[in-house]
């Protein structure tokens, strides 16, 4: 009867101390858990400094290649600026070949004198408007840098003589590249003295023009002959946009 009593005052104490034990062992879980969660956010926040140290890395690289470019373009507009003096005091510039082509040819045999401009220009990729054959030239409708190339052939041969439309020392001619009224080249036409010949000058130049500008061919002196525009002997005129 006394052992049973214990036992009934003891009961509660035991309770107690089981339910104690299973709090202990719940929170033992739980800080278990943290832990855990607390190892996966610190390796989660390794690789994310990781990460950042990556991108400054990146940063700072893009930020070195700016700088470079900065300096490579400050270096092209030096070289511009001077180029753009040099181009002012000599009036042609000297740029890169581009893809954009306008070809002209001459498809006449035309007289020229000291008055009148050689060649007939005929627009041969069909842009209108830009190579008016009455005006004998070539007039500019957009505003850029343009190569030109020409070519004369003369005829000093006895034909020639008979017509009457060979003067001077064997056909010898001198022609004038102009951009308006300047003249930007000159070339020569000269046999040596020999007749019954022919004689072909050709002649290079780049120029800036604007809208409205005329380039042509004109002789310079007081002297005539045929200025050939056959399948044979052709005076051309090429002008190609470079940009």
């Amino acid at each position: 009867m006394e052992t049973f009593f214990c036992i009934v005052l003891l009961l509660p104490g035991i309770m107690a101390a089981v339910d104690m034990q299973k709090e202990i062992s719940e929170i033992r879980n739980i800080l278990q858990q943290q832990e855990s969660q607390m190892i996966s956010l610190r390796e989660e926040n390794q690789a994310i400094r990781k990460d950042v140290s990556r991108l400054d890395m990146e940063k700072h690289s893009l930020k070195m290649e700016i700088r470079s470019l900065r300096k490579h373009v400050d270096r092209l507009d030096l070289e511009n600026l001077a180029l753009k003096k040099e181009v002012d005091s000599l009036g042609l510039i000297i740029s890169r070949t581009g893809d954009d082509e306008t070809k002209l040819t001459d498809d006449k045999i035309e007289h020229t004198n000291d008055v009148s401009r050689v060649g007939v220009m005929k627009d041969i990729n069909g842009i209108r408007n830009r190579y008016p054959i009455t005006r004998r030239g070539y007039r500019c409708s957009l505003p850029d840098t343009y190569l030109c190339l020409y070519k004369v052939r003369v005829d000093t041969s006895q034909v020639a003589v008979k017509l009457k439309v060979y003067t001077g020392n064997h056909g010898a001619i001198n022609f004038d590249i102009h951009v308006n009224d300047a003249i930007y080249d000159s070339i020569y036409g000269e046999t040596d003295d020999v007749s019954a010949d022919y004689d072909s000058d050709s002649g290079t130049i780049v120029v800036a023009l604007n809208q409205g500008d005329n380039v042509y061919l004109r002789s310079s002196k007081d002297c005539t002959g045929i200025v050939l525009g056959g399948r044979y002997a052709k005076s051309t005129f090429a002008g190609w946009k470079l940009n």
